[in-house]
């Protein structure tokens, strides 16, 4: 599909992921690609429509491993996946544990990043070894983004859309967005208790979902990508960042679920960002 391969990769305690790998080495045979996304979602109807041509994209030697969001899976990051397959980039594209095709139970982001971390070191080291990574996390998948950089020494860029900063105010808003079935009963309280019960049946450790430590703590080129009318992500929350590694992009009307489509705008900001840190040479907008 897309010229990816479908992979799995199960460790010895037998938790087991699914993902997709696209090779540069073996690349579709396409000039160009068109995406086009409507979403007509809670949080407000929204649509972009763009023409990335391959022979106008700089090119790069290296691999960005996609995280997506909460409740959704690895076919959702496809189309920013072929974005950067484009450019020459290996994609990595996980389903995190407990969604689509993985097993076990979801471990924000932690244990996932660990897997991720086996992967590329048991079965794709000849591909992704000696290059560029870049850690691209959506939402909840921020997470497992950031602890992927924390473990390797060749992450030399982040990507973080709409990352959740604060996993309990999140949560919350989550709930009150997309509203689940009989969460209409639910106090802010319950959903926060639940939210601190699921972290817990996890055994992840609650600093490990500081979002704001994390990015602090690295020195990594950080790009984070929020907007003023997500509920789920407040872009207040990374104002007062501080480090010169860290940029943030504030957009004026993007849900949250959006917040992964690359459109002309989004384009633009990564260019700059791509150029900046990971590789110097002139490119051509779209």
């Amino acid at each position: 599909m897309l010229g990816l391969e479908k992979k799995k990769f199960c460790t010895v305690e037998s938790l087991c992921m699914s993902y997709y790998f696209g090779n540069r080495e073996n690349e579709m045979e396409i000039s160009s690609f068109k995406f086009v996304m409507e979403l007509n979602k809670k949080e407000g109807k929204q649509y972009t429509d763009v023409r990335f041509r391959k022979s106008r994209m700089p090119r790069y030697n290296g691999t960005v491993v996609l995280f997506h969001g909460f409740g959704a899976n690895k076919v959702t990051m496809l189309m920013t996946a072929m974005y950067f397959r484009t450019m020459g980039f290996n994609v990595l594209i996980p389903d995190l544990l407990g969604h689509g095709e993985s097993s076990g139970k979801t471990s924000f982001g932690v244990r996932d990043a660990e897997i991720i971390n086996e992967i590329i070191d048991a079965q794709l080291s000849d591909h992704i070894k000696g290059k560029p990574i870049i850690s691209l996390g959506q939402s909840l998948g921020a997470y497992a983004a950031m602890h992927l950089a924390k473990m390797r020494s060749d992450v030399d860029g982040i990507l973080l859309m709409a990352p959740v900063a604060d996993f309990n105010k999140s949560a919350i808003q989550y709930v009150r967005v997309f509203k689940p079935p009989f969460s209409s009963w639910l106090s802010d309280e319950d959903v926060r208790q639940a939210a601190q019960g699921a972290i817990s049946d996890s055994n992840v450790e609650t600093n490990a979902l500081d979002m704001l430590s994390l990015i602090e703590k690295t020195v990594i080129p950080t790009l984070i990508m929020t907007s003023e009318i997500d509920r789920i992500t407040n872009s207040k929350d990374f104002a007062e960042l501080q480090g010169n590694h860290i940029k943030q992009v504030i957009w004026k009307m993007r849900a949250h679920v959006f917040t992964s489509a690359i459109d002309p705008k989004t384009h633009i900001e990564v260019m700059n960002w791509l150029d900046l840190h990971i590789k110097k040479q002139p490119y051509i907008y779209l």
